[in-house]
């Protein structure tokens, strides 16, 4: 249910098509980047992947995300605020704030970033992120994260209302659309955005 805008923009490409596109390029095609060894063995690799909102959103552009915001290798960029007292700032954040009682698994320090687990990196999207960067990121990076984070809240409600999906729906398209503007047509993979 994710991804269905996704897999639509793929219906009149076959693997062929995608991988003649992107031939030597480095510019990436349809969110591809280039072709894997596992792309050759899958029939029709883009209709038999299937997603699942752990490892896609979670672990996959929630980590990415976390990335572009502190990572030092994005400073300067509009999307990123990396420095030492932000990220001390965070690490602080993260040993204070106290998280829903039936979280499990607390944050650890951004210095074990490279060991989360994947419900760390679902618990930072769910209950920590906007809390912990709402001051640090530029309004319109914020603004971008809290359509992606309203659209999964609707989604993931225990009773969702043909309102909610079309509402969520819209969301994720404006968060598609932006992801461009904001952090560039190279980081537009099929992982990083839903693009």
């Amino acid at each position: 249910m994710f991804f269905t805008n996704c897999k639509s923009s793929f219906t009149n490409h076959t693997r062929s098509q995608i991988s003649q596109s992107l031939g030597t390029s480095k510019k990436p095609y349809l969110g591809f980047k280039g072709t894997s060894s596992f792309s050759k063995i899958v029939p029709d690799f883009i209709n038999s992947i299937s997603e699942d909102i752990m490892h896609c959103l979670y672990g996959g552009i929630n980590k990415k995300k976390l990335d572009f915001w502190l990572s030092k290798d994005y400073q300067g960029s509009l999307f990123n605020c990396y420095s030492l007292e932000n990220l001390n700032r965070v690490n602080k954040r993260i040993k204070h704030i106290r998280p829903p009682h039936f979280v499990r698994r607390r944050l650890r320090p951004l210095d074990q970033l490279a060991f989360y687990k994947t419900s760390e990196f679902k618990n930072w999207f769910l209950y920590y992120a906007i809390p912990i960067m709402y001051d640090l990121l530029d309004e319109k990076c914020l603004v971008h994260f809290f359509k992606l984070f309203t659209a999964v809240f609707l989604l993931n409600s225990e009773q969702i209302s043909l309102n909610d999906i079309s509402q969520a729906r819209n969301l994720l398209i404006e968060y598609t659309e932006e992801f461009k503007t904001l952090y560039g047509d190279f980081q537009c993979t099929f992982t990083s955005s839903l693009c």
